[in-house]
Protein backbone atom coordinates (compact mmCIF):
# COMPACT_ATOMS: atom_id res chain seq x y z
CA UNK A 1 0.00 0.00 0.00
CA UNK A 2 2.88 2.35 0.82
CA UNK A 3 4.54 1.55 -2.52
CA UNK A 4 1.36 2.42 -4.46
CA UNK A 5 1.07 5.77 -2.66
CA UNK A 6 4.69 6.53 -3.44
CA UNK A 7 4.10 5.69 -7.11
CA UNK A 8 1.01 7.91 -7.25
CA UNK A 9 2.87 10.83 -5.70
CA UNK A 10 5.69 10.33 -8.18
CA UNK A 11 3.20 10.33 -11.13
CA UNK A 12 1.42 13.49 -9.97
CA UNK A 13 4.76 15.25 -9.46
CA UNK A 14 5.95 14.33 -12.96
CA UNK A 15 2.58 15.42 -14.49
CA UNK A 16 2.70 18.72 -12.65
CA UNK A 17 6.22 19.39 -13.81
CA UNK A 18 5.28 18.45 -17.39
CA UNK A 19 2.27 20.82 -17.33
CA UNK A 20 4.47 23.63 -15.97
CA UNK A 21 7.03 22.97 -18.68
CA UNK A 22 4.46 22.85 -21.56
CA UNK A 23 1.74 25.09 -20.12
CA UNK A 24 1.57 27.48 -23.06
CA UNK A 25 1.46 24.74 -25.67
CA UNK A 26 -1.30 22.93 -23.77
CA UNK A 27 -3.51 26.04 -23.53
CA UNK A 28 -3.09 26.85 -27.23
CA UNK A 29 -3.88 23.27 -28.22
CA UNK A 30 -7.01 23.26 -26.03
CA UNK A 31 -8.28 26.45 -27.62
CA UNK A 32 -7.69 25.09 -31.08
CA UNK A 33 -9.45 21.83 -30.21
CA UNK A 34 -12.51 23.58 -28.72
CA UNK A 35 -12.74 25.93 -31.67
CA UNK A 36 -12.59 22.99 -34.03
CA UNK A 37 -15.37 21.19 -32.14
CA UNK A 38 -17.58 24.31 -32.19
CA UNK A 39 -17.01 24.73 -35.92
CA UNK A 40 -17.87 21.11 -36.57
CA UNK A 41 -21.05 21.45 -34.47
CA UNK A 42 -22.15 24.65 -36.21
CA UNK A 43 -21.45 23.19 -39.62
CA UNK A 44 -23.41 20.07 -38.80
CA UNK A 45 -26.42 22.11 -37.59
CA UNK A 46 -26.20 24.93 -40.12
CA UNK A 47 -29.30 26.08 -42.12
CA UNK A 48 -29.55 24.26 -45.44
CA UNK A 49 -32.19 24.56 -48.17
CA UNK A 50 -33.33 22.77 -51.27
CA UNK A 51 -36.67 23.00 -53.12
CA UNK A 52 -38.68 21.60 -55.99
CA UNK A 53 -42.07 22.65 -57.37
CA UNK A 54 -44.94 21.28 -59.46
CA UNK A 55 -48.25 22.57 -60.84
CA UNK A 56 -51.31 20.60 -59.64
CA UNK A 57 -55.05 20.80 -60.29
CA UNK A 58 -57.01 21.93 -63.33
CA UNK A 59 -58.78 25.18 -64.28
CA UNK A 60 -59.69 27.29 -61.23
CA UNK A 61 -58.16 24.68 -58.84
CA UNK A 62 -54.64 25.04 -60.18
CA UNK A 63 -51.92 25.71 -57.63
CA UNK A 64 -48.11 25.57 -57.50
CA UNK A 65 -46.82 23.25 -54.78
CA UNK A 66 -43.30 24.05 -53.56
CA UNK A 67 -41.68 21.31 -51.46
CA UNK A 68 -38.66 22.47 -49.48
CA UNK A 69 -35.95 20.47 -47.70
CA UNK A 70 -34.35 21.90 -44.55
CA UNK A 71 -32.99 20.52 -41.23
CA UNK A 72 -35.71 18.76 -39.19
CA UNK A 73 -37.17 20.98 -36.47
CA UNK A 74 -36.32 24.22 -38.26
CA UNK A 75 -38.75 26.82 -39.62
CA UNK A 76 -39.02 27.93 -43.23
CA UNK A 77 -40.60 31.28 -44.11
CA UNK A 78 -41.61 32.15 -47.68
CA UNK A 79 -41.84 35.80 -48.74
CA UNK A 80 -41.46 36.90 -45.10
CA UNK A 81 -45.08 35.98 -44.32
CA UNK A 82 -45.84 32.27 -44.75
CA UNK A 83 -44.02 30.15 -42.14
CA UNK A 84 -44.03 26.34 -42.03
CA UNK A 85 -42.50 23.96 -39.49
CA UNK A 86 -40.15 21.41 -41.02
CA UNK A 87 -41.24 17.84 -40.27
CA UNK A 88 -39.07 14.92 -39.14
CA UNK A 89 -38.31 14.13 -42.78
CA UNK A 90 -36.94 17.61 -43.32
CA UNK A 91 -39.90 18.66 -45.51
CA UNK A 92 -42.08 21.80 -45.51
CA UNK A 93 -44.68 22.35 -48.24
CA UNK A 94 -45.95 25.69 -49.57
CA UNK A 95 -48.80 26.42 -52.00
CA UNK A 96 -48.78 29.37 -54.36
CA UNK A 97 -51.72 30.51 -56.50
CA UNK A 98 -50.86 31.10 -60.17
CA UNK A 99 -51.94 34.75 -59.90
CA UNK A 100 -49.43 35.28 -57.10
CA UNK A 101 -46.69 34.79 -59.68
CA UNK A 102 -45.78 36.71 -62.79
CA UNK A 103 -45.11 34.92 -66.04
CA UNK A 104 -41.45 33.88 -66.41
CA UNK A 105 -38.85 33.54 -63.63
CA UNK A 106 -40.03 34.43 -60.13
CA UNK A 107 -37.33 34.86 -57.46
CA UNK A 108 -38.91 33.69 -54.20
CA UNK A 109 -37.06 34.29 -50.89
CA UNK A 110 -37.06 31.49 -48.32
CA UNK A 111 -35.62 32.03 -44.84
CA UNK A 112 -34.49 28.94 -42.92
CA UNK A 113 -34.15 29.22 -39.14
CA UNK A 114 -32.68 26.26 -37.25
CA UNK A 115 -33.42 25.49 -33.56
CA UNK A 116 -30.06 27.01 -32.53
CA UNK A 117 -31.37 30.38 -33.72
CA UNK A 118 -29.16 30.54 -36.80
CA UNK A 119 -30.94 31.64 -39.96
CA UNK A 120 -30.16 32.14 -43.61
CA UNK A 121 -32.16 33.41 -46.59
CA UNK A 122 -32.13 31.53 -49.88
CA UNK A 123 -33.64 32.46 -53.24
CA UNK A 124 -35.62 29.92 -55.23
CA UNK A 125 -36.28 30.50 -58.91
CA UNK A 126 -39.75 29.35 -59.98
CA UNK A 127 -40.56 29.60 -63.64
CA UNK A 128 -44.24 30.16 -64.46
CA UNK A 129 -45.38 29.21 -67.94
CA UNK A 130 -48.41 30.98 -69.48
CA UNK A 131 -51.68 29.46 -68.29
CA UNK A 132 -55.15 29.74 -69.82
CA UNK A 133 -57.68 31.78 -67.82
CA UNK A 134 -60.39 29.63 -66.19
CA UNK A 135 -63.91 31.05 -66.41
CA UNK A 136 -67.31 29.45 -65.80
CA UNK A 137 -70.42 31.64 -65.63
CA UNK A 138 -74.12 31.13 -64.82
CA UNK A 139 -76.71 33.94 -64.80
CA UNK A 140 -80.13 33.62 -63.15
CA UNK A 141 -82.95 36.21 -62.83
CA UNK A 142 -84.18 37.25 -59.42
CA UNK A 143 -86.10 40.04 -57.65
CA UNK A 144 -85.51 41.92 -54.41
CA UNK A 145 -87.26 44.99 -53.03
CA UNK A 146 -89.47 44.96 -56.12
CA UNK A 147 -86.47 45.30 -58.42
CA UNK A 148 -85.45 42.97 -61.24
CA UNK A 149 -81.98 41.51 -60.69
CA UNK A 150 -79.46 39.22 -62.30
CA UNK A 151 -77.37 36.94 -60.08
CA UNK A 152 -74.08 36.20 -61.82
CA UNK A 153 -72.10 33.25 -60.44
CA UNK A 154 -68.45 33.26 -61.54
CA UNK A 155 -65.90 30.49 -61.09
CA UNK A 156 -62.37 31.50 -62.07
CA UNK A 157 -58.75 31.52 -60.88
CA UNK A 158 -58.39 33.13 -57.44
CA UNK A 159 -57.14 36.73 -57.62
CA UNK A 160 -58.39 37.22 -61.19
CA UNK A 161 -60.06 40.57 -61.91
CA UNK A 162 -63.75 40.23 -62.79
CA UNK A 163 -65.79 42.70 -64.88
CA UNK A 164 -69.50 42.29 -65.62
CA UNK A 165 -71.59 44.24 -68.16
CA UNK A 166 -69.85 47.52 -67.42
CA UNK A 167 -71.47 47.51 -63.97
CA UNK A 168 -68.78 45.64 -62.02
CA UNK A 169 -65.25 46.55 -63.08
CA UNK A 170 -62.00 44.82 -62.06
CA UNK A 171 -63.41 43.23 -58.91
CA UNK A 172 -60.74 40.88 -57.49
CA UNK A 173 -61.93 37.33 -56.86
CA UNK A 174 -60.47 36.33 -53.50
CA UNK A 175 -61.55 32.69 -53.58
CA UNK A 176 -62.24 32.08 -57.26
CA UNK A 177 -65.94 31.45 -56.55
CA UNK A 178 -68.11 34.56 -56.38
CA UNK A 179 -71.74 35.58 -56.87
CA UNK A 180 -72.46 39.12 -58.01
CA UNK A 181 -75.87 40.83 -58.03
CA UNK A 182 -76.61 43.50 -60.63
CA UNK A 183 -79.93 45.15 -61.45
CA UNK A 184 -81.62 45.46 -64.83
CA UNK A 185 -81.52 49.21 -64.27
CA UNK A 186 -77.71 49.16 -63.87
CA UNK A 187 -77.35 47.14 -67.07
CA UNK A 188 -79.51 49.60 -69.03
CA UNK A 189 -77.59 52.61 -67.70
CA UNK A 190 -74.24 50.99 -68.47
CA UNK A 191 -75.35 50.37 -72.06
CA UNK A 192 -76.50 53.99 -72.37
CA UNK A 193 -79.70 53.07 -74.20
CA UNK A 194 -82.84 55.22 -74.12
CA UNK A 195 -85.49 53.06 -72.40
CA UNK A 196 -88.28 55.06 -74.05
CA UNK A 197 -87.19 53.61 -77.38
CA UNK A 198 -87.19 50.03 -76.12
CA UNK A 199 -89.98 47.50 -75.59
CA UNK A 200 -90.98 46.57 -72.03
CA UNK A 201 -88.81 43.42 -72.20
CA UNK A 202 -85.55 43.43 -74.18
CA UNK A 203 -83.37 40.53 -75.25
CA UNK A 204 -79.85 41.65 -74.37
CA UNK A 205 -76.50 40.04 -73.65
CA UNK A 206 -74.05 40.76 -70.87
CA UNK A 207 -70.31 40.25 -71.07
CA UNK A 208 -68.31 38.71 -68.23
CA UNK A 209 -64.51 39.08 -68.34
CA UNK A 210 -61.78 37.51 -66.19
CA UNK A 211 -58.21 38.88 -66.39
CA UNK A 212 -55.21 37.24 -64.72
CA UNK A 213 -52.06 38.81 -63.30
CA UNK A 214 -50.30 38.64 -66.68
CA UNK A 215 -53.11 40.53 -68.43
CA UNK A 216 -54.44 37.48 -70.23
CA UNK A 217 -58.25 37.43 -70.31
CA UNK A 218 -61.20 35.18 -70.96
CA UNK A 219 -64.62 36.50 -72.02
CA UNK A 220 -68.08 34.92 -71.91
CA UNK A 221 -71.29 36.45 -73.28
CA UNK A 222 -74.60 35.39 -71.75
CA UNK A 223 -78.07 36.25 -73.20
CA UNK A 224 -80.55 37.75 -70.71
CA UNK A 225 -83.97 39.40 -70.69
CA UNK A 226 -84.01 42.97 -69.38
CA UNK A 227 -87.14 44.66 -68.04
CA UNK A 228 -87.21 48.33 -69.08
CA UNK A 229 -90.47 49.27 -67.35
CA UNK A 230 -90.33 50.60 -63.80
CA UNK A 231 -92.11 48.15 -61.51
CA UNK A 232 -95.05 49.64 -59.58
CA UNK A 233 -97.53 47.99 -57.22
CA UNK A 234 -100.22 49.93 -55.35
CA UNK A 235 -102.11 48.89 -52.24
CA UNK A 236 -105.25 51.07 -52.23
CA UNK A 237 -108.36 51.29 -50.08
CA UNK A 238 -111.38 51.00 -52.35
CA UNK A 239 -113.53 53.27 -50.20
CA UNK A 240 -113.31 55.42 -47.11
CA UNK A 241 -115.26 58.15 -45.33
CA UNK A 242 -112.08 60.05 -44.44
CA UNK A 243 -111.10 63.34 -46.08
CA UNK A 244 -107.50 62.08 -46.43
CA UNK A 245 -106.47 58.74 -47.89
CA UNK A 246 -103.04 57.10 -47.59
CA UNK A 247 -101.88 55.13 -50.62
CA UNK A 248 -98.90 52.83 -50.18
CA UNK A 249 -97.19 50.36 -52.44
CA UNK A 250 -93.93 49.04 -53.83
CA UNK A 251 -91.44 50.26 -56.39
CA UNK A 252 -87.66 49.88 -56.85
CA UNK A 253 -85.54 51.86 -54.35
CA UNK A 254 -85.18 55.59 -55.11
CA UNK A 255 -88.10 55.58 -57.55
CA UNK A 256 -89.94 58.94 -57.58
CA UNK A 257 -93.67 58.44 -56.98
CA UNK A 258 -95.84 61.40 -57.96
CA UNK A 259 -99.54 62.30 -58.02
CA UNK A 260 -99.98 65.75 -59.48
CA UNK A 261 -97.68 68.04 -57.52
CA UNK A 262 -97.31 65.62 -54.60
CA UNK A 263 -94.20 63.44 -54.64
CA UNK A 264 -92.40 60.88 -52.52
CA UNK A 265 -89.47 58.48 -53.00
CA UNK A 266 -89.48 54.70 -52.55
CA UNK A 267 -87.20 53.62 -49.71
CA UNK A 268 -84.35 51.12 -49.78
CA UNK A 269 -86.83 48.34 -49.00
CA UNK A 270 -88.92 49.29 -52.05
CA UNK A 271 -91.92 50.68 -50.13
CA UNK A 272 -93.58 54.09 -50.39
CA UNK A 273 -96.54 55.93 -48.84
CA UNK A 274 -98.39 59.02 -50.02
CA UNK A 275 -101.30 60.90 -48.38
CA UNK A 276 -103.87 62.49 -50.73
CA UNK A 277 -107.00 64.59 -50.13
CA UNK A 278 -110.40 63.28 -51.22
CA UNK A 279 -112.17 66.36 -52.57
CA UNK A 280 -115.20 64.70 -54.17
CA UNK A 281 -117.97 62.68 -52.63
CA UNK A 282 -118.08 59.40 -54.52
CA UNK A 283 -115.31 58.31 -56.94
CA UNK A 284 -111.92 60.13 -56.79
CA UNK A 285 -109.47 59.18 -59.56
CA UNK A 286 -105.71 59.59 -59.11
CA UNK A 287 -102.96 59.10 -61.72
CA UNK A 288 -99.91 57.66 -59.90
CA UNK A 289 -96.62 57.82 -61.82
CA UNK A 290 -93.37 55.97 -61.03
CA UNK A 291 -90.24 57.56 -62.50
CA UNK A 292 -86.71 56.18 -62.37
CA UNK A 293 -83.52 57.04 -64.24
CA UNK A 294 -82.71 54.50 -66.93
CA UNK A 295 -86.22 53.00 -67.07
CA UNK A 296 -89.55 53.81 -68.67
CA UNK A 297 -92.08 55.65 -66.53
CA UNK A 298 -95.23 53.85 -65.42
CA UNK A 299 -98.60 55.42 -64.63
CA UNK A 300 -101.42 53.66 -62.81
CA UNK A 301 -104.97 54.98 -62.34
CA UNK A 302 -106.39 54.53 -58.85
CA UNK A 303 -110.06 55.08 -57.98
CA UNK A 304 -111.08 55.62 -54.37
CA UNK A 305 -114.72 56.05 -53.44
CA UNK A 306 -115.36 58.64 -50.76
CA UNK A 307 -118.33 57.60 -48.61
CA UNK A 308 -120.71 59.60 -46.49
CA UNK A 309 -119.73 59.74 -42.85
CA UNK A 310 -121.43 57.23 -40.59
CA UNK A 311 -123.95 58.46 -38.12
CA UNK A 312 -122.66 58.19 -34.55
CA UNK A 313 -123.72 55.14 -32.55
CA UNK A 314 -121.92 54.42 -29.31
CA UNK A 315 -122.10 53.74 -25.57
CA UNK A 316 -124.33 50.71 -26.07
CA UNK A 317 -125.38 48.92 -22.90
CA UNK A 318 -128.14 46.63 -21.70
CA UNK A 319 -129.73 45.59 -18.42
CA UNK A 320 -132.48 43.18 -17.31
CA UNK A 321 -135.04 43.91 -14.65
CA UNK A 322 -137.39 41.01 -14.09
CA UNK A 323 -138.72 40.12 -17.54
CA UNK A 324 -137.80 43.50 -19.05
CA UNK A 325 -134.65 44.00 -21.17
CA UNK A 326 -133.52 47.63 -21.64
CA UNK A 327 -130.98 48.67 -24.31
CA UNK A 328 -129.49 52.19 -24.11
CA UNK A 329 -126.95 54.22 -26.04
CA UNK A 330 -126.13 57.51 -27.75
CA UNK A 331 -126.38 58.68 -31.34
CA UNK A 332 -125.91 61.82 -33.43
CA UNK A 333 -128.34 64.66 -32.88
CA UNK A 334 -131.33 64.28 -35.20
CA UNK A 335 -130.65 60.59 -35.87
CA UNK A 336 -133.29 57.88 -35.53
CA UNK A 337 -132.55 54.49 -34.00
CA UNK A 338 -134.22 51.13 -34.56
CA UNK A 339 -133.59 47.91 -32.71
CA UNK A 340 -134.63 44.76 -34.53
CA UNK A 341 -136.75 47.05 -36.73
CA UNK A 342 -138.60 48.67 -33.81
CA UNK A 343 -138.04 52.41 -33.12
CA UNK A 344 -136.27 53.42 -29.93
CA UNK A 345 -137.18 56.41 -27.75
CA UNK A 346 -134.68 59.27 -28.26
CA UNK A 347 -134.16 62.13 -25.82
CA UNK A 348 -131.21 64.54 -25.97
CA UNK A 349 -129.08 62.31 -28.20
CA UNK A 350 -129.70 59.26 -26.00
CA UNK A 351 -131.97 56.40 -26.94
CA UNK A 352 -133.81 53.75 -24.91
CA UNK A 353 -135.53 50.60 -26.04
CA UNK A 354 -137.29 47.92 -24.00
CA UNK A 355 -138.39 44.41 -24.73
CA UNK A 356 -140.19 41.81 -22.64
CA UNK A 357 -138.29 38.53 -22.40
CA UNK A 358 -140.51 35.51 -23.13
CA UNK A 359 -141.19 33.39 -20.02
CA UNK A 360 -140.01 29.79 -19.88
CA UNK A 361 -137.30 30.43 -22.55
CA UNK A 362 -133.56 30.22 -21.99
CA UNK A 363 -131.28 31.28 -24.88
CA UNK A 364 -128.87 33.92 -26.21
CA UNK A 365 -130.62 36.88 -27.82
CA UNK A 366 -129.18 38.95 -30.66
CA UNK A 367 -130.35 42.51 -31.30
CA UNK A 368 -129.51 44.63 -34.36
CA UNK A 369 -129.14 48.32 -33.49
CA UNK A 370 -129.33 50.66 -36.50
CA UNK A 371 -128.91 54.45 -36.41
CA UNK A 372 -129.77 56.47 -39.53
CA UNK A 373 -129.86 60.13 -40.54
CA UNK A 374 -130.25 61.94 -43.82
CA UNK A 375 -126.87 62.82 -45.37
CA UNK A 376 -125.06 60.11 -43.39
CA UNK A 377 -124.44 56.40 -43.78
CA UNK A 378 -126.36 54.10 -41.52
CA UNK A 379 -124.45 52.73 -38.56
CA UNK A 380 -125.32 49.19 -37.54
CA UNK A 381 -124.11 47.33 -34.47
CA UNK A 382 -125.04 44.07 -32.82
CA UNK A 383 -125.73 43.35 -29.14
CA UNK A 384 -125.81 39.80 -27.76
CA UNK A 385 -127.60 39.26 -24.47
CA UNK A 386 -126.25 36.26 -22.52
CA UNK A 387 -128.32 33.16 -21.83
CA UNK A 388 -131.10 33.95 -19.35
CA UNK A 389 -132.64 31.64 -16.74
CA UNK A 390 -136.10 30.22 -17.36
CA UNK A 391 -138.86 32.45 -15.98
CA UNK A 392 -141.98 30.82 -14.59
CA UNK A 393 -145.48 32.30 -14.70
CA UNK A 394 -146.90 33.02 -11.24
CA UNK A 395 -149.28 30.25 -10.05
CA UNK A 396 -152.89 31.31 -9.35
CA UNK A 397 -154.21 30.11 -6.01
CA UNK A 398 -157.20 27.71 -6.23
Amino acid sequence: MSAFRDYLDFFITRLTNWFKMYKRQIIVSSIIFCTLMVCIFLYTHRPTFEATHRLTGVDEERVYVVETQAPPGSQVTMNKKDTQQVDNNGSAIFRILPNELKGGINKIPFQVKVPLGLSKTYTYNLEKTPLPVALKVTVSPDTANFENLKKVSVVTDPLNKISIAGVIINRISETGQDTFTITDNQILQAKGEDPAQLPDIVDESIEITAVNVDGKKEVQTVPVKIFTLTQLSINQPRETDSDIVTIDGNAPPNTIISVGDKKTVAGNDGTFSLSLPLTNMGPNIFQITAERLGEKNVTRAVTINKLLSKVELSTLSHKINGHTLTIEGTSSAGAAVKINGQPAIIEGGKFTWQWELPPQVSKRYTFIVEAYKEGYRNNIKTITVPHMPVYREPQTAV
